[in-house]
């Protein structure tokens, strides 16, 4: 029992014998604890005392950096090691650091039993295992190491083996995959080959330098987008500053909307207040806007900034209105128009506004697409501002 050691009295000159003879009898705790006094940058520090019946140096130890570590010892020798992988079989567990680039960021200590009577009957060290004789009294909880895991990269994932760690983020095109041998029993992975081929009809990112008109499709059918007016790349966007500029995408042909679903996506950022701006229109099959012409715009009533959609499908009213408006802010929106089966929707910055369905007369149309401008009506309802990310797919 504590009160069985001898105490210390305020005063007293035999206080520096009293407490170095409390220090030995702990002295089977200590070893490899951290030192934080010494712990600094990528490196951390441990106490040395007592392991295996002999006296354990102090030591450190250099960590890499943004790495989760296990770090564990020798059972017999007392010498401290790392690994990424996970702990070692047979080695003790002393705890798991997470580094950063620019030092270690946390380092938690494992809990551990103290080891049995060995080597002349001296305690063993402390570990979930002690390395000779019976289990000794549970040991005492180490310091935390404080703070949360850090996510330092985009695409960063929280996991969890003996403790929190990162997953850092995998390579374009891999799959996160269950993998029962890895410390935190995930991994990202290569997906096998021979899957579905790509549903991407187009995707132009419309970057490049400034002033530039050549817009590059990234997907795999290197569809061919024609700049008309003073159509342009700025700051990575497609600007459009003029009545008559707009961005034409040929596809070939059809792009199967009336046979597949799909997803019509983009940004876009206008300040405009007219009562009608296009934001993407496609032709009807005769080419003559009697059948099948579509057209997405843009403030459907003077001032309300909601998003429409016309489909002239033997009609001339609007199809579907997004419930709420404000979208001719001068800020960049993300529009999302898509189809399931009978239903479409329309999603605004990750938001569905509406969904709601209709024959599909009206998707059975022709080349090209046009960003910007209404086929129409050209030269009055086209769009003033920027746009990017422009793409179509099957999902």
């Amino acid at each position: 029992m504590i009160n069985s050691f001898p105490q210390l009295v305020e005063g007293s000159t035999g206080n520096v014998v009293i407490a170095n003879e409390l220090f030995d009898a702990l002295a089977p705790y200590f070893p490899l604890t951290q030192d934080h006094a010494h712990s600094t940058g990528f490196v951390l520090a441990f106490f040395g005392g007592r392991w295996n019946g002999g006296d354990l140096a102090a030591q450190t130890m250099t960590l890499p950096a943004s790495t989760t570590s296990y770090v564990e010892a020798d059972a017999t020798t007392g010498i401290v090691t790392h690994n990424a992988s996970g702990y070692s079989s047979g080695a003790v567990h002393l705890g798991v650091a997470v580094t950063t680039s620019t030092g270690v960021f946390s380092y938690t200590q494992e809990q551990r039993s103290g080891g049995g009577g060995g080597g002349g009957g001296s305690v063993g060290p402390a570990g979930p295992e002690g390395p000779q004789g019976p289990a000794g009294p549970q040991g005492p909880a180490g310091p935390s190491g404080g703070g949360s895991v850090p996510l330092t990269t985009k695409g960063d994932l929280l996991g969890f083996g003996s403790a929190a760690a990162r997953v850092p983020v995998g390579s374009n095109g891999q799959v996160l995959t269950a993998d029962g041998t890895q410390p935190l029993g995930v991994k990202w992975a290569t997906p096998a080959s021979g899957g579905a081929p790509s549903t991407t009809v187009f995707d132009f990112e419309c970057a490049g330098p400034d002033n530039s008109t050549t817009f590059t499709d990234s997907g795999p059918n290197s569809m061919v987008a024609t700049p008309a007016g003073g159509a342009k790349i700025v700051s990575n966007r497609l600007v459009l500053a003029a009545t008559y500029d707009f961005l034409s995408v040929a596809h070939r042909g059809r792009a199967g909307l009336r046979a597949n679903d799909f997803s019509l996506s983009m940004k876009f950022k206008t300040a405009q207040t007219q009562q009608y701006t296009a934001l993407v229109s496609r032709p009807g099959v005769g080419g003559d806007g009697s059948q099948g012409t579509f057209i997405l715009l843009i403030n459907t009533s003077p001032g309300d900034g909601k998003i429409a959609l016309y489909a002239y499908d033997f009609n001339t009213s609007a199809f579907m209105t997004t419930s709420s408006g404000g979208f001719s802010d001068g800020v960049e929106h993300t529009l999302l128009f898509s189809r399931a089966g009978a239903v479409f929707s329309i999603a605004v910055d990750g938001t569905v506004l509406i969904t709601a369905s209709t024959r599909l007369t009206f998707l059975e149309v022709a080349s090209p697409f046009l960003f910007g401008a209404d086929l129409n009506n050209p030269g009055s309802r086209n769009f003033i501002g920027t746009m990017g990310s422009i793409n179509l797919q099957f999902p």
